[in-house]
């Protein structure tokens, strides 16, 4: 932990700890430049969570501490010239723009990497799940893309089970460039290569896991090429595909249901049923 690190390399002692300790702490993370006020807690939470578990008075907590993180945020847009832009949920105009420009290019490696994108963003899936999806983890028909998540932050589930993802094409003849842009792309990809470990969105015979920053990458590749910009104080980062899920996925995406962010559900986005189930049998 690098709160007992900083305490065993200033001399103070670490369990039980002192809010005045941990206020050095504050003052030993602010002179690193690098830590957000809003990212703060995360620094204090597992201090408090320790003390807590001991049956110690949590020193993290209190009047003291309040003013502390408000004198931290003022100091840092003191050092910094402002607060860092706060990261935004893709609009849904904005994902279905990355579709139809994928589904118009004639460069197969933008159109790849849109198609990554807009998987990510019809899966609800973190940019580093849907960036590394294998050939075999995804399952095609005419009207039906299943999709199977292994990958949880770069790493296999705990539970080594998968979650099933179910993404029917939109009926009555609705317009759907988005199932159509990553039902194509993954056709070309079965017809190019029977590896069922080839990831989806890389160029065929390359096989190596993608960076987990890559969904950014694309994003800002695609985001300049439409001249689309986020509003004054925000930003588009990856994570921006996933943020719209749970009670704000429907706003965002102009859907007449509702779709629950726990696993295991059923609902309605931008008119299509979509359907997660937990625990579903391993493949491949």
């Amino acid at each position: 932990m690098a709160f007992v690190a900083f305490c065993q390399a200033s001399g103070y002692t670490y369990l039980p700890a002192t809010t005045e300790t941990v206020a050095c702490y504050l003052g030993f993370i602010f002179e690193r430049g690098t830590v957000a006020p809003g990212t703060l807690q995360s620094y204090l939470t597992p201090v408090n969570a320790v003390h807590a578990l001991m049956q110690m008075e949590r020193p993290a907590i209190g009047p003291l501490l309040i003013a502390l993180r408000h004198s931290y945020a003022r100091a840092y847009v003191n050092l910094t010239g402002g607060l860092r832009c706060k990261r935004l949920p893709l609009p849904a105009a904005v994902l279905l723009r990355f579709a139809h420009l994928g589904l118009t290019t004639a460069d197969a490696g933008l159109r790849r990497r849109l198609a990554g994108l807009v998987m990510t963003g019809l899966t609800f899936s973190r940019p580093g799940g849907g960036a590394n999806l294998r050939r075999k983890d995804v399952t095609l028909t005419g009207d039906n893309i299943k999709v199977q998540i292994i990958d949880y932050k770069h790493g296999a589930r705990t539970d080594r089970e998968r979650i099933l993802i179910d993404v029917p094409r939109r009926g009555d003849g609705k317009h759907d460039a988005p199932f159509r842009l990553v039902h194509m792309h993954m056709s070309a990809v079965g017809m190019a290569t029977a590896d069922g470990d080839q990831p989806c969105f890389s160029p065929v015979g390359d096989l190596r896991a993608l960076p987990t920053e890559v969904a950014t990458v694309w994003m800002r590749e695609a985001l300049y090429l439409l001249d689309v910009h986020p509003p004054d104080g925000g930003m588009y980062a990856g994570h921006s595909l996933r943020e719209g899920r749970g009670d704000g996925l429907p706003r965002n995406w102009g859907g007449a249901g509702r779709v629950r962010p726990a696993d295991g559900h059923e609902g309605q986005v931008d008119g299509r049923r979509v359907r997660r189930v937990r625990g579903c049998p391993r493949r491949g």
